[in-house]
């Protein structure tokens, strides 16, 4: 199995890089939707009932650019909503998957308004949610020793060994599933898995960019032995996008730093002598013995070491 090395200089090349052809650059989308803008106006002689829906997540910033556009021309204040349409997707009985719901923002009703749905349909795929069970990487997710070999020494927060890595992905990937932010990608057309992606929360050196990495994991539908999930690489977001073309405004985003986990750790005062005094030690011990059989057990059954060879 391969995995993609850590990055030298800075981090963002790839050898799929070469074949990448611009179509459109920032410029050129906006000289697009002013050509749209045009149209829409031309087509409707009462540009002040106009409604622009956005569908999320890219349909959002192509609106707003859109409405400033009509604005401009119109000389007047288009109306903007956002419109998740995530429980009207057609393979949700299928897929049996319960993606995240994103929010629906409708400033006013749309009786006797013309209504513009706006849309990204640039990407070729399809962000869900993803979830294993058992949740992480240690019983579900195939993770060989050397992709943890070749990381411990190159990403940051450095970790002591490559044990230390491997339980540091394992515990921040359950943290994504429990949270719902890691991500699985779909092919538009195929409706083929084309990879899921989990923020792990490491960077590369500074000296490397100090770029964000993200677990990339994928699916052998064949399920070959026991682990249909394999992550093969961590990436950046500018090799995530060379070699798949998934967007960085899809990847998600780091568990620790969302607020409702930080308000659930946050202690209401400063911990005191008599909080560790009522603190029952050996039922803590016989608890923290019980885990550690568990998790060696788990491990020498069912999981793959990450110092084995």
């Amino acid at each position: 199995m391969s995995h993609a090395a850590p990055p030298t200089g800075s981090g963002e090349s790839g050898p799929q890089a070469a074949k990448l052809r611009s179509i459109l650059d920032d410029r050129g989308i906006r000289r697009a939707l002013a050509r749209i803008a045009h149209e829409i106006l031309e087509r409707n002689e009462e540009p002040e009932i106009l409604y622009l829906v956005a569908i999320p997540n890219g349909g959002v910033p192509l609106a707003r650019i859109l409405a400033n556009a009509l604005s401009e021309l119109a000389g007047l204040e288009v109306a903007v909503g956002v419109l998740d349409t995530t429980l009207y997707r057609d393979d949700l009985m299928i897929s049996g998957e319960r993606p995240p719901l994103r929010r629906t923002e409708m400033p006013s009703v749309v009786d006797e308004r013309v209504v513009v749905l706006v849309d990204d349909v640039v990407k070729d795929y399809e962000v869900m949610a993803f979830r294993t069970d058992p949740l992480g990487v240690r019983q579900s997710i195939l993770m060989e020793p050397d992709l943890t070999a070749m990381w411990k020494d190159a990403a940051t927060p450095k970790c002591t060994d490559s044990a230390a890595l491997y339980f540091w992905i394992d515990d921040t990937a359950a943290m994504q599933m429990v949270q719902g932010l890691s991500r699985q990608f779909v092919a538009r057309r195929s409706r083929k898995f084309v990879a899921a992606v989990v923020n792990v929360e490491l960077r590369t050196l500074p000296q490397r960019g100090g770029h964000s990495l993200f677990g990339v994991v994928r699916c052998d539908d064949e399920q070959r032995d026991q682990y249909r999930y394999k992550m093969t690489a961590l990436m950046t977001p500018k090799q995530i996008w060379h070699k798949f073309g998934i967007h960085a405004h899809d990847l998600p985003r780091p568990s620790r730093a969302e607020p409702e986990l930080l308000e659930q750790l946050a202690v209401p005062r400063p911990i005191a002598q008599r909080d560790i005094a009522q603190i029952d030690w050996t039922e803590l011990n016989e608890a923290t013995l019980r885990s550690a059989k568990q998790s060696k057990h788990s491990k020498t059954s069912k999981a793959p070491s990450p110092s084995a060879t």
